[in-house]
């Protein structure tokens, strides 16, 4: 039998906010937005991988329009990994301001409708939007690289613990703590492929720190 909080998770009934934040990412950009960001990304195109004008200024310009930052290496051979109309429709997508009190049941909501309707246009912005408002305790390892299952609300009571890890210990704190996560599912023999994936990650970088 399902509880009341996970009642409210499967029913149709979002909270206020979350309807909003989900209407604003899935909205349609401005078509004539889009096409000034994406004649912006050309020209950062053009002069990171051809030496046609300044990266710097190329990149100035982009970031006056969509008030995000930007970096050289996200054009670097941009055709291998996605197009400049489809990456200047995410761009234009409407950032709404951060929840820093973002609720558990909230957060799961978000976690499930992505789980629904993931693989859009507005996912990476919806990521960066999670990552502003739970800054360091969401990863979007806990979507595509969880250490076990986890169910949506399973994910937002693990953003909770984290949280009050970085209250109480700071980074180092939750690094000890993915330390100990990673060498769990290491030592457990019927540990997920990804999962696994995801701890030896956590230990290379651990290694990696140390040397």
């Amino acid at each position: 039998m399902a509880t009341s909080r996970e009642a409210d998770l499967t029913s149709s009934q979002l909270s206020p906010r979350v309807k909003e934040l989900i209407s604003k990412f899935t909205a349609q950009p401005d078509p004539t937005f889009v096409a000034q960001i994406c004649n912006a990304m050309k020209r950062c195109v053009a002069a990171v991988n051809d030496g046609v004008g300044d990266p710097k200024q190329s990149l100035s310009e982009l970031e006056k329009l969509t008030g995000k930052e930007w970096q050289e290496e996200t054009f670097f051979e941009i055709w291998g990994w996605t197009s400049e109309e489809e990456l200047a429709e995410a761009a234009a997508i409407d950032f709404p301001e951060p929840l820093s009190d973002m609720s558990e049941t909230e957060l799961a909501q978000i976690v499930d409708f992505h789980r629904s309707n993931g693989g859009q246009i507005w996912e990476d912005r919806l990521f960066e939007y999670l990552e502003a408002s739970l800054p360091t305790a969401f990863s979007t390892d806990l979507l595509f690289w969880p250490y076990r299952d986890m169910t949506p609300f399973e994910v937002a009571q693990e953003v909770t613990k984290r949280k009050k890890i970085l209250g109480q210990s700071g980074l180092r704190g939750l690094r000890e703590y993915e330390l100990k996560l990673a060498q769990m599912v290491l030592e457990n023999p019927k540990a997920k492929p990804y999962s696994r994936q995801w701890a030896k990650g956590i230990l290379r970088s651990r290694r990696k720190n140390h040397d």
